[in-house]
């Protein structure tokens, strides 16, 4: 988060109870696993490779830097945090 927003949000929360919503999908924490994976946006299409466990690990990792340094925002102006997920386990991810 850029300064002037955390000093914009510190000051709402000085005087205001405050309550972030971290939302994220289970894929924003977790690839899934080890395989090719066709993904496409209806125009565009590649494959994604997750058969590396080290870039599995380092996705994860970054993943959990941010929400570390959101939980952290949250300590630092007395911001009650709630984490809501949509997960993605027990999800077929073959093509077939």
């Amino acid at each position: 988060m850029e300064e002037r927003s955390e000093q914009h949000l510190a000051q709402l929360a000085r005087h205001n109870d405050v309550v972030m919503f971290f939302i994220y999908d289970e894929l924003e924490s977790n690839l899934p696993p080890a395989g090719l994976y066709r993904i496409g946006d209806g125009e565009q299409a590649m494959t994604l490779d997750t058969t590396a466990a080290a870039a599995r690990d380092a996705y994860h990792q970054r993943f959990i830097e941010r929400r570390d340094a959101l939980q952290a925002l949250c300590r630092r102006h007395g911001i009650c945090r709630n984490d809501c997920v949509k997960g993605w386990a027990g999800e077929d991810w073959s093509d077939g």
